[in-house]
């Protein structure tokens, strides 16, 4: 049998050697490629804290700074009505007169009464007088004194009785004019001359039920208009007494600038809502009471930590991914909501770090490897 010669067998393994050193880097190739391959590529951004002021937005409607329901204080019939709606009264100004006739025969009467007491009066002090002399000089009984002692108790009774009684009647006198309380305007008017009033506040339906004569005449006050609105209780912490504003009223077409004037402390626990109310000048009357307005209150500016929308996952909680030296990792955040492109970081992240997000943000998972791509 043929033998190769030594040197070809030498040569042959090393060429069998050689190509066994080749194939190993090639692998190490397809594994490098492989584990590219398996990358993912993402974008960046940087959580920011910036000084910030988020207005709040809020509607509600204009009231009067003050409403008064006139109701005159004495029966009677109507002898007239000074005024309409639409009329702008001034303090002190005639609003209904009642008939006086009553009344003033009243007072007339009990002038006549009081003259019969003061008499009657006279007689029983001088009667007594007399009875305490007799007294002395031993003529009369002690009981014949205490007996005439008593009827001049009660005749300075009656006169006393007749003299208040006169006081309330011309007090009735006086009250049977309503007159306004304060500068305003004339919002309803439901009496005309010839109706019977009463001074009563109790229905003919029954006890409790509300007259339908309470609201006879209605004066508001309406050269400062109210604007009230209800803000949500976390608002509270953000807003102040003269924080300012911007109400805008739809129905005229303009707006005006205000100022918060009362936040109310009674909180509504139901809705989890205040009561604040801004002032609106309005010396021409063009604002009416009831009209529907937007308001926009500027709170003082805060610094907030400010992330991108997109960067955020979940619903009922959220989290976000940060960038850990080419690791991605999971991180549980609170957020408040902003606008449709940013919410506030509450709490779980520091400002400068770098979040996940672009198109492949919903393939990550906690620990996988990324690469990030500059946009």
């Amino acid at each position: 049998m043929f033998s190769p010669p030594r040197h070809i067998l030498l040569l042959t393994l090393f060429v069998l050697c050689a190509c066994d050193d080749i194939d190993e880097p090639a692998s190490n190739t397809e594994n490098a490629a492989f584990k590219a391959s398996n990358l993912i590529t993402i974008q960046t951004t940087e959580v920011e804290e910036v000084l910030l002021q988020e207005p709040i937005i809020a509607t509600g409607t204009t009231a009067a700074l003050k409403t008064t329901n006139i109701k005159p204080m004495v029966s009677g019939l109507v002898e007239e009505v000074y005024v309409r709606v639409g009329d702008r009264v001034t303090k002190g100004q005639p609003l209904i007169k009642i008939r006086q006739t009553e009344i003033n025969l009243r007072i007339a009467q009990l002038g006549h009464r009081i003259a019969l007491a003061r008499a009657e009066l006279k007689n029983a002090h001088q009667d007594l007088n007399t009875n305490v002399g007799l007294r002395k000089s031993g003529v009369i009984s002690k009981e014949i004194v205490d007996d005439t002692q008593t009827r001049y108790d009660i005749a300075r009774a009656r006169l006393g009785i007749a003299q208040t009684q006169l006081l309330e009647a011309k007090q009735n006198l006086e009250d049977s004019i309503s007159k306004a309380p304060f500068d305003g305007v004339v919002t309803i008017a439901n009496v005309q001359e010839g109706a019977f009033v009463s001074n009563m506040s109790m229905s003919m339906g029954g006890p409790g039920g509300a007259s339908s004569q309470d609201n006879i005449l209605q004066i508001q006050q309406i050269n400062i208009i109210v604007a009230l609105v209800r803000l949500p209780e976390v608002e509270l912490s953000r807003i102040r007494v003269g924080t300012p504003a911007i109400i805008t009223i739809d129905g005229l077409g303009r707006s005006f600038d205000s100022q918060i004037h009362v936040i109310n402390d009674l909180v509504d626990y139901e809705s989890r809502t205040l009561d604040v109310r801004l002032g609106i000048e309005n010396d021409d009357y063009l604002i009416k009471p009831g009209l529907f307005i937007r308001v926009k209150i500027f709170p003082e500016p805060q610094n907030l930590l400010i992330a991108a929308r997109q960067a955020v996952l979940g619903s009922a909680s959220h989290h976000v991914f940060v960038n850990q030296d080419g690791i991605a990792r999971k991180v549980n955040v609170t957020i408040r909501e902003l606008d449709t492109e940013r919410v506030e970081i509450t709490s779980g992240l520091q400002p400068g770090q770098s979040l996940l997000l672009g198109n492949n943000l919903t393939r990550i998972q906690d620990g996988v490897s990324i690469v990030v791509k500059e946009v």
